[in-house]
């Protein structure tokens, strides 16, 4: 999923000079379009890409201590909605695009992986939802093991005001179909990191067709192909679409739960 937003305009985090180095800011070039966010560097006001490019630098370095240093920076100023559309998906796509490119290794993917996904479970343990807000099932079908675009639409969802039942990834169909019945969720929102085959589509049929019908049924993924989907499914492919989704059909869930 890639995506762009209004998002605050100024948040202040500070990094060195020495970090930004031009491999860095080619690196954030590749990696993301012009982000709106704005930062401050050595008291000086400047664009996002400053930051993004001095993390994307230290990791290219495979300097994990200050890659995280700078994660934790925008971690604690920026707003959810400027940490992920602002930092986190643009390095993310920005890793993948440089691994298939072979200018950067698998490893440096695993590293922003890890580190990202640290950071989106933090954020989300900060969040607190009312009692009686609308459930949301999350997690991926089997063989579908990316979890950081998974956690991305998790956090969206708490900041909307959904409680999130968080199982991880791969769960087998029959699991899917069990844990869905027994927590009673308004959606079932399952990510995918590859497009379906046909045999996953078919899957993905029966798992709907086992559920309530008062239990909607989401997947989101950047490579998704919604064409021959069942009709009781939604299909995002971008997270400013599912943000959009999430954002009107908290009404209607909460409305259901209060009938």
């Amino acid at each position: 999923m890639d995506d762009s937003k209004t998002r605050p305009a100024h948040t202040m985090v500070r990094f060195d000079h020495d970090d930004l180095s031009s491999k860095a800011a080619a690196l954030a070039t590749a990696a993301a379009p012009r982000p709106r966010m704005r930062v401050v560097l050595n008291d000086e006001p400047a664009d996002l890409r400053v930051a993004l490019s001095a993390y994307l630098a230290a990791v290219a370095r495979f300097d994990a201590s200050r890659a995280r240093r700078i994660v934790s920076e925008v971690a604690a100023v920026a707003e959810v909605p400027a940490l992920l559309f602002d930092f986190v998906l643009p390095a993310l796509h920005g890793v993948a695009h440089d691994v298939s490119r072979g200018v950067l290794a698998r490893g440096h993917e695993h590293l922003v992986n890890a580190q990202l996904s640290d950071c989106l479970l933090g954020r989300q343990r900060g969040i607190d939802v009312a009692a009686g807000s609308p459930r949301v099932l999350a997690t991926t079908p089997r063989g579908h093991r990316h979890e950081v675009g998974l956690q991305v639409a998790v956090l969206l969802a708490l900041v909307r005001g959904y409680e999130v039942v968080y199982l991880g990834v791969d769960l087998p169909d029959d699991q899917i179909i069990w844990c869905a019945r027994a927590c009673a969720p308004a959606m079932l929102l399952l990510g995918v990191s590859q497009p379906l085959s046909d045999a996953e589509r078919e899957h993905l049929r029966v798992i709907a067709a086992e559920l309530p019908a008062t239990v909607a049924v989401w997947v989101g993924g950047r490579t998704l192909d919604p064409r021959g989907l069942p009709e009781r499914v939604a299909a995002f492919t971008t997270f400013d679409a599912l943000d959009a989704a999430l954002a009107r059909q908290h009404t209607t869930f909460s409305q259901r739960l209060g009938a």
